[in-house]
């Protein structure tokens, strides 16, 4: 169950964002690069269409400021879309709004907006979705229930509206059921209230320390490494044993499931430079046993400026 983390609090940063993607090992995908004529930064679904404008991602950024995470969403099955027959790729949803150049934030900024510019929203399997541009400090969240949220109001480290956390169940600015997203809210604050004067590379190391809490990392319960109560309740969660069940997302022949991907995106306090970094902890079914956040397949780093 994928996660994100975001907080405007810290000294340093306008923004700081980090994403766990939780996905099958099996399923194929292109670490972070330049898309769309080198205006959009995220790693890419794959397959890959031969148009370069059609890709489909998880989270990017683009070259105006423009920022996108989208995350499952877990609903009971009378509110579900999972059921319609034609549904469109989730992916979809932040590579439309990242390639956009021509509209403000303010023309996209509600889910009844963002639907006029993007046809395929109502299609599209159940999800949260936050974006912004962080140019502005504008943020939102909106999701397949048609909602929005203003979110990141404010940057003051000792208020609730500078920090949001976003995972697989409907979002809440105050609430949330899942472990998880109880022990992210707390590590986020304790990250940007405790890490303010240290460099960037530290600090980046800090974020992925946050994005691999395990609670269960010496757990040996076998049965506890086979079932899906961990994805509710870790925010890395390890590698687990597929059991096919719709509880995983769909039917699938892949073996293993687990946090394949973390992200940590930096925003400088003067909101003109973006530092971006991915860390491909699992990229196959391979050497899954090698394979940690301290020893992951492949890590890549980019940092640039926004353009005026």
């Amino acid at each position: 169950m994928c996660l994100l983390l975001a907080s405007r609090a810290h000294p340093d940063y306008e923004l700081v964002l980090i994403s766990n993607r939780d996905e099958f090992f099996g399923r194929e995908a292109i670490t972070t690069r330049w898309n769309d004529d080198d205006y959009v930064l995220c790693p890419c679904d794959v397959p890959l269409t031969l148009d370069s404008h059609r890709f489909g991602t998880w989270c990017g950024i683009n070259k105006a400021g423009n920022v996108a995470t989208i995350l499952n969403l877990k609903l009971d099955n009378v509110y579900n879309r999972e059921n319609l027959p034609h549904l469109t790729s989730r992916g979809k949803v932040p590579s439309a709004y990242l390639s956009d150049r021509k509209s403000p934030f303010e023309d996209w900024n509600t889910y009844g907006k963002f639907a006029d510019h993007y046809d395929g929203l109502n299609s599209t399997g159940d999800f949260n979705f936050f974006y912004g541009n962080c140019r502005e400090a504008n943020y939102r969240i909106i999701d397949s229930l048609t909602n929005t949220f203003t979110v990141l109001q404010d940057s003051d480290p000792t208020s609730d509206d500078s920090y949001v956390v976003v995972c697989n169940e409907p979002f809440h600015p105050r609430e949330s059921h899942w472990k998880k997203m109880q022990l992210a809210k707390e590590h986020l604050r304790n990250l940007i209230q405790k890490n303010n004067q240290i460099n960037q590379e530290a600090f980046i190391a800090e974020c992925f320390n946050v994005a691999s809490i395990n609670p269960y990392k010496d757990h040996n319960d076998d049965t506890m490494m086979k079932s899906d109560r961990i994805t509710r309740e870790a925010i890395f969660v390890p590698p687990l044993k597929v059991v096919t069940k719709p509880s995983f997302g769909k039917t699938t022949q892949e073996r293993f499931y687990g946090t394949r991907s973390q992200i940590v995106i930096l925003v400088n306090k003067e909101r003109t430079k973006i530092t971006f970094v991915e860390r491909v902890i699992h990229n196959s079914e391979d050497k899954i046993e090698l394979r940690s956040p301290e020893k992951p397949a492949e890590q890549v780093k980019f940092v640039f400026d926004l353009i005026n």
